[in-house]
């Protein structure tokens, strides 16, 4: 279908709070498209980015076969949220968890600024205001929220408006190109071997496996919960995280198809959870980690202990992923490639383990090259050097 847009320098006559008048010149952009034999105009914008809107919210009129020209009556961001939500609800798209983060991020953050507004009505410049007044936000502690918290409702805002253009609402995404806050990936809370025997030491015993299996096996706090005497495997010296639990999704699978994964032991852990099995005398569909009080795994006071070790150790403050970090530099100081440090981790891709430790590998390029370097020089000299001409 043919279009174009042809920029042109206007004069413009402004009048200012006086009452005088000035001209001023400036470019404009009139985007023109072809219907029914004749070049249509769609009026004037004042950027490029704007007429090529035009002329797609054009060209989408006519695929729908209205006017060019028609006024836009898409849904509006509300209604389009509805939609995505009752959807989830009824195929289980979205884990419990992952909805009320959805729900609460929308709520808090998307719906009094875009809510009434329609999806064609959105500009990329909205976008961009937007995302400044949310790094404009003060935290409790007066401080600018963190960029994290930045990203969390724009990711959702780019997803609503994916899921327009995938049902031909709109024609293009106005989330790309935002400008946001950079993410300090290198800020990675862990501890040092020193530091967790020190804590461990602080807490009960059933404690002490729960924090042992985080910071020597790394896995997640909910896989750790999820865990029962029949995922321990004292013969082959694996974990078999299989289920997962979380307040809000209860027993179920774990956050990923990727975190599904066999976890070998190292030779502490593997004693540690064989005295703590054969002691606490397991049945196989018995969880590992539960409350004395209501035997469910939820309610075991995992942060608390931990916080009463840290101030006891003097240790400073760190959450129980921190542990889990732990077990990532200690694989990485012993060697581990990155293939096998995101296998161990269960992460979805070996990218999202390069997002976050890879630069903890700082020397591998270094120490890669010296090696081949030792290879080719022995190999080479086997052959007895190169040949001369």
């Amino acid at each position: 279908m043919y279009s174009r847009i042809k920029k042109r320098q206007v004069t413009r006559t402004i009048t200012d709070r006086d009452g005088k008048k000035t001209k001023k010149k400036e470019w404009r952009y009139y985007p023109t498209i072809m219907w029914q034999g004749q070049e249509l105009g769609l009026g004037s914008c004042r950027t490029r980015e704007d007429a090529e809107n035009v002329v797609n919210r054009a060209k989408s009129n006519i695929a729908k076969g209205l006017h060019p020209k028609a006024k836009d009556q898409s849904p509006t961001i509300q209604e389009q949220w509805d939609d995505m939500l009752d959807t989830a609800e009824k195929t289980g798209a979205w884990r419990q968890s992952t909805k009320l983060t959805y729900v609460s991020t929308y709520n808090l953050d998307i719906k009094k600024e875009f809510g009434k507004k329609r999806l064609s009505d959105v500009t990329r410049a909205d976008v961009q205001r937007w995302v400044n007044k949310l790094c404009a936000k003060k935290n409790g502690k007066g401080r600018n929220i963190a960029p994290a918290s930045v990203d969390r409702p724009y990711r959702l805002l780019r997803h609503i408006f994916n899921q327009a253009v995938d049902n031909d609402y709109i024609p293009k995404n106005p989330c790309i190109r935002i400008k946001k806050p950079s993410q300090n990936k290198r800020n990675i809370d862990c501890l040092t071997l020193e530091e967790i025997e020190s804590v461990l030491e602080k807490m009960d015993y059933q404690q002490q496996v729960f924090f042992s299996v985080l910071a020597f096996a790394g896995l997640r706090t909910g896989e750790c919960l999820g865990l029962k005497r029949s995922n321990i495997d004292l013969t082959r010296g694996t974990i078999d995280v299989t289920h997962s639990w979380s307040r809000a999704n209860g027993y179920g699978a774990p956050k990923t198809e990727a975190a599904v994964r066999s976890v070998p032991m190292v030779d502490e852990v593997r004693e540690l959870l064989e005295d703590y099995c054969g002691n606490g005398d397991f049945e196989a569909d018995d969880f590992l980690f539960v409350s004395p009080r209501t035997g469910f795994p939820p309610t075991v006071p995992y942060r608390s202990n931990l916080n009463k070790a840290l101030k006891a150790t003097g240790v400073r403050h760190v959450t129980p992923y921190s542990f889990r970090h732990s077990f990532a530099t200690l694989m990485i100081a012993s060697g581990a490639s990155i293939i096998a440090l995101s296998k161990a981790m269960g992460h979805a891709s070996t990218q999202m383990t390069l997002d976050i430790y890879g630069h903890l590998y700082p020397q591998e390029l270094e120490n890669s090259i010296d090696r081949a370097n030792e290879f080719i020089r022995t190999k080479w000299h086997k052959r007895g050097g190169a040949s001369q001409p």
